[in-house]
């Protein structure tokens, strides 16, 4: 008996229970969102990506959201992936997440250090700000220009390029 495997599987499921009991909740209080929500266990990228297009052909009266619930990070692949398929990105206001995503520009920082935190700021932003539909369209499309503006393959490559040519002394 390892005590202390035994006292991470149990964080685990209280955690996995306050969060499953938060959701009910939230839906019990905001009715017109049951059915919306989606949850699935990790999955490789081929799998992901082809959940992602499949939920952006979706039209729904909320923006499509991807709300990252990590406590911090430090670069936010997965934020950065979600941006490019349109989703309105929520990420962590702590670590590097704030390099790329400006709140209300092309996504929304949000406090993660609880359920409860991720809870206030992403309802303070869907629900109690002055931002219309149109605007969070305008958020989204934003954010997925920020993915090609700076992180495409193309944009990549061109910085890389440039730096090893400076190395050598030549310019770009």
């Amino acid at each position: 008996f390892n005590l202390q495997v035994f006292r991470r599987k149990k964080f685990q499921l209280f955690f996995l229970f306050r969060m499953f009991e938060f959701f009910n909740y939230f839906l019990e209080e905001n009715p017109q969102l049951k059915n919306n929500f989606f949850h699935k266990e990790a999955m490789t990228n081929d799998e992901v990506r082809i959940l992602e297009k499949s939920i952006m052909k979706q039209s729904f009266e909320y923006p499509h959201l991807y709300l990252c619930s990590s406590l911090k990070e430090e670069f936010g692949l997965a934020i950065l992936e979600a941006m490019s398929q349109g989703f309105l990105a929520l990420g962590p206001i702590s670590g590097g997440v704030k390099s790329y995503l400006n709140s209300g520009e092309n996504g929304f920082l949000i406090e993660t250090s609880s359920w409860q935190a991720m809870a206030k700021d992403t309802e303070r932003f869907l629900f109690e700000s002055s931002l219309k539909t149109d605007d969070f369209n305008k958020i989204q499309k934003a954010g997925r220009q920020t993915i090609i503006d700076s992180f495409s393959v193309q944009t990549i490559a061109q910085d890389f390029l440039a730096f090893y040519l400076a190395l050598e002394g030549a310019e770009y």
